[in-house]
């Protein structure tokens, strides 16, 4: 089976740690991706690009919030500039609240965690399927 991602763009949010980071490594280092990571923390990036080692240049990363719609229309504009058009995005990006009352979370926990579980996906079709043009996923 040819490997088809060998060479190609792949976005990915939440790739600064967990699974995202770990599957970051997967893409480059077993399938010859180039991974272009989303997250918020640039240490933890730049940490992850030492980890790659020979292969730190098949990662760019941008620093944004997921959950906020103009990160993605900036992102897909870095994009079009860098002339990178990915051929898959995978939304990873997550954050897991300690459980608990209603009352003792708030509804601002409660919307952060919608933000980033539920509408950065929506944030992010609305913003890169038009970019990719039926030639990405």
């Amino acid at each position: 089976m040819k490997n088809w991602l060998k060479g190609q763009w792949v976005v990915l949010s939440g790739a600064s740690s967990g699974i995202g980071r770990a599957l970051t490594k997967i893409l480059i280092n077993h399938y010859g991706a180039r991974v272009y990571g989303i997250g918020r923390n640039e240490e933890k990036m730049r940490s992850l690009q030492q980890e790659l080692g020979q292969n730190a240049d098949s990662f760019a990363y941008a620093l944004f919030d997921v959950g906020q719609k103009s990160g993605w229309q900036v992102f897909v504009e870095r994009l079009q500039g860098e002339k990178i058009i990915p051929v898959l995005t995978i939304n990873n990006a997550g954050v897991f609240p300690s459980f608990g009352l209603l009352e003792n979370l708030g509804s601002e926990t409660v919307e952060r965690v919608a933000q980033t579980n539920f509408l950065s996906a929506v944030y992010s079709a609305e913003a890169m399927l038009p970019y990719m043009q039926g030639g990405g996923m």
